[in-house]
């Protein structure tokens, strides 16, 4: 019988011994599987990770949507049709008395000429300087 050149080699690293031989085989196939059942749970651990992160972010998503908040119902007036918008949008323009009327429950004014007037909510400048006075 011919003998392999691996043989020879496994014959001068290894003793005669097949005892040593197989206990050598078995320590690097218990070591195999261990790196074989690590890199699953790895896998494992990235893929289920993956998944819970999508999970949330959909959730937040959702939530956020069902959060969102919603436009803000205002009486119509009989004459809405008549006010002009602005081009390319539906805003509607609004006269100083309509304007007025939508915050008739609050203090609020019209500043300055015609031409350039300023609406100012009166109630916020006071609720600033209240702060203001407490933060001192």
């Amino acid at each position: 019988m011919k003998k392999r050149p691996e043989d020879d080699l496994l014959g001068d690293v290894f003793p005669k011994s097949a005892d040593f031989r197989a206990a050598s085989l078995e320590q690097m196939l218990c070591a195999a599987r261990q790196q074989r059942r690590r890199r699953t749970a790895f896998h494992v651990s990235g893929i289920v990770t993956l998944t819970l992160g999508l999970f949330v972010l959909l959730l937040n998503t959702r939530h956020k949507v069902e959060r969102a908040p919603t436009q803000v119902a205002t009486t119509a007036s009989p004459h809405q049709n008549n006010f002009p918008t602005v081009p390319g949008t539906s805003i509607r323009v609004l006269s100083d008395e309509e304007l007025l009327t939508l915050f008739a429950d609050r203090p609020v004014a019209l500043i300055g000429p015609a031409e350039d007037r300023h609406f100012v909510v009166l109630d916020e400048v006071r609720k600033e300087k209240a702060n203001g006075a407490l933060n001192l």
